[in-house]
């Protein structure tokens, strides 16, 4: 049975949680929730199109409304986490009071969740609705002149609009799907990116023989002026 998680959750006035020109999100490891060394962490951040976020940047996240109950590492290898709902299990060290909870500076052996920062890219997120497994998937996006998404592409793409309730591969291996307008049977009342696990404990991506749709991406080829006239149009505006 699969288990989903809508990672990114919003405020119902503030649905985007982005700092400066880039968007906050939170990772986690296939393998089990808290598995990431501080090195780990920059690692996967970097392979999914971003870089460990820093204190400011999950600051302004969380004042855009983000709200995760999930520790991790930032740049300044400090472990923290966004509540903008105080509850049981995610008082920290603020008690009843919203704010970023804080661990303070932690041994870099330690190991954690992490939350990455990433930017528009230039380039196109888009869906193929052909099931496959997880190696069928490379080989359709390859075969379209792409490759694979990465999780930060695809939240990029969520924040520019992309809304579309059909889980698909990405390139860590994952399953997921960006919902902007929530709707019923596409995974909650909050818009964000869904993930789905293989176990309820939100843990585990899902077998790569099983067949879900697929998320590519294919970037976009241009020269000095012409790269700064799309950066504008697709970050700035």
């Amino acid at each position: 049975m699969l288990g989903y998680d809508v990672i990114c959750k919003a405020a119902k006035r503030k649905p985007l949680f982005y700092s400066f020109l880039g968007l906050v999100f939170h990772y986690r490891a296939a393998s089990n929730r808290y598995a990431l060394t501080f090195p780990d962490a920059v690692r996967s951040c970097e392979e999914n199109s971003g870089v460990i976020a820093s204190p400011e940047q999950l600051q302004a996240a969380f004042e855009d409304g983000l709200d995760n109950c999930d520790a991790g590492w930032l740049s300044d290898r400090t472990v923290r986490y966004p509540i903008k709902t105080p509850r049981p299990g995610c008082y920290g060290d603020r008690n009843n009071v919203p704010g970023v909870r804080t661990y303070g500076e932690r041994e870099p052996q330690e190991t954690y969740d992490v939350y990455c920062y990433t930017k528009s890219p230039l380039g196109d997120v888009y869906y193929v609705p052909e099931r496959s497994s997880l190696e069928h998937a490379r080989n359709v996006c390859l075969l379209d002149g792409g490759s694979l998404a990465t999780v930060g592409q695809l939240y990029a793409a969520w924040r520019n609009g992309l809304d579309q309730c059909d889980p698909g591969w990405l390139a860590d291996s994952s399953v997921r799907y960006p919902i902007r307008n929530p709707r019923k049977n596409c995974g909650g009342e909050e818009p964000g990116v869904r993930t789905l696990y293989q176990y309820l404990n939100r843990t585990g991506f899902p077998h790569p023989q099983r067949k879900f749709g697929v998320y590519c991406f294919k970037g976009i080829i241009c020269y000095n002026y012409l790269c700064n006239i799309i950066f504008y149009y697709i970050v700035l505006l």
